[in-house]
């Protein structure tokens, strides 16, 4: 109940985008490049995308695991790129 949805502006053939659209979109998409980062990092490990072939209870171990890794990997990219 507290969350919203922001949805970017569309541009059509007779209506084109003021500049304050242009720059509502850009901070959209700079969020949303984010999260689909995020997304497809978690997605390069196997046993989040295939069937969970071992017991439920280990489900919530492997995941937190995996995260993990991908938080680390994130936290580092993020150093060297305030490095430069």
């Amino acid at each position: 109940p507290e969350r919203s949805v922001a949805l970017p502006y569309r541009a059509s053939r007779w209506h084109p985008l003021t500049p304050e659209q242009k720059l509502h979109n850009r901070d959209i998409s700079s969020i949303r490049v984010v999260v689909e980062n995020t997304i497809a990092a978690l997605k390069h490990f196997k046993c989040l995308t295939d069937v969970f072939r071992h017991r439920i209870d280990r489900y919530d171990n492997v995941f937190l695991a995996i995260v993990g890794i991908v938080n680390r990997r994130i936290d580092v990219r993020l150093a060297r790129l305030s490095a430069t």
